[in-house]
């Protein structure tokens, strides 16, 4: 099988998406499977002058886009244009993963981002008529029903880490731990970790108290830290640490940016995730996923908006994801259990080229 990958970028560390999409790549052509990546930009942009011709050239069986609106449009207002090579339509299978889709859809949206999604869910529609793609995936339930609603038929891909897990018996907590507390013995600790960019949430600084007060109650000291590079966890933790009395304040760390071997231990020896991604939305983080991979429960600061007429339930979920204020959390002795490491890469990749096959081409 040839292969054409489309993403916004082609260098790594560029974008979360282009990352995601380099990785397939890697995946894909060690199954022997002919890989061609191509970077798309804006449709004003350089990169779309030539893009069919480079289809043409690469002669694929195969077009999978990795779809962001905003990677690929003036603020993701998408429409013919977007798709430079849909004059190659009927002789090559489409695939399309969407990423994200169009903003402005939860109940109480201001009026310009109602009026944003709108245009944007418009020109997605137009584009995927125009297109008429073979496959269509995208990355969790609720993505799923909202395309479903607006006639574009689809399947849920699960989003794969972007973290490998690497369990060399490296443990980074001990000498930090008695950096904090000098004496201070591992199994007297528990750390909640953050990965990735943190986002405003009304639940954290209680998500927070809550697990800190079930510490204190079994004489165990709670560390809150962020991994990797987040430029507001330092803001973040300090405005945490504000809302707690002296004598009961969690301790805070963050690490900066790490590698991903040494991220993976990092991962591996938190007794849980926090994430400040949405609940309903919680699927297409890579972080969060990252932390599911390694076994690690994510407890999920906020349910997320609701859309109107499409009631959100917990299916498809991984079950290491669990709200804040789920009544199962208050019967267990302190956190969920960690469950074994599984890395999910090779079972999307094998979900993929099933689903390709089925349809044929």
């Amino acid at each position: 099988m040839n292969l054409s990958i489309i993403s916004d970028s082609d260098q790594a560390g560029s974008s979360g998406v282009g990352d995601y999409a380099l990785l397939l790549a890697e995946s894909l052509k060690a199954r022997n499977i002919n890989v061609f990546f191509h970077k798309l930009g804006p449709s004003y942009s350089n990169s779309h002058s030539d893009f069919a011709e480079r289809l043409r050239q690469a002669k694929p069986d195969w077009v999978s886009l990795h779809f962001v609106p905003y990677a690929y449009a003036h603020r993701g207002f998408v429409g013919k244009r977007t798709l430079p090579w849909r004059d190659l339509r009927g002789r090559l299978g489409t695939h399309i993963l969407f990423h994200e889709i169009w903003i402005g859809a939860h109940r109480g949206a201001p009026w310009r981002q109602r009026a944003t999604g709108l245009i944007q869910r418009l020109g997605i529609q137009q584009a995927m008529q125009e297109l008429r793609p073979d496959v269509v995936h995208c990355t969790n339930p609720l993505y799923s029903a909202m395309l479903n609603r607006a006639g574009i038929a689809n399947k849920i891909l699960p989003l794969f880490g972007a973290i490998p897990i690497i369990n060399n018996g490296h443990d980074p907590y001990s000498r930090l731990f008695t950096s904090l507390v000098a004496g201070s013995k591992k199994s007297e600790w528990v750390v909640a970790a953050m990965f990735g960019s943190i986002y405003p949430s009304q639940n954290l600084l209680r998500a927070l108290s809550w697990l800190n007060d079930r510490c204190c109650s079994q004489a165990k000291r709670l560390l809150l830290v962020s991994l990797g590079n987040s430029p507001t966890a330092s803001s973040t933790f300090e405005a945490l640490a504000a809302g707690f009395s002296e004598r009961r304040t969690p301790f805070f760390h963050t690490t900066g940016k790490l590698d991903t071997s040494t991220l993976s231990s990092w991962i591996l020896g938190a007794d849980c995730g926090f994430s400040t991604t949405p609940f309903n939305i919680i699927e297409k983080s890579s972080s969060a996923i990252a932390f599911v991979e390694h076994g690690i429960p994510v407890i999920v600061m906020d349910p997320g908006s609701a859309i109107a007429d499409l009631p959100f339930q917990q299916l498809d979920l991984a079950p290491e994801f669990w709200l804040f204020g789920d009544k199962r959390l208050e019967e267990l002795d302190l956190l969920p259990p960690r469950r074994e490491p599984f890395p999910r890469r090779d079972f999307v990749v094998d979900k993929l080229l099933n689903d390709l096959k089925i349809y044929g081409h």
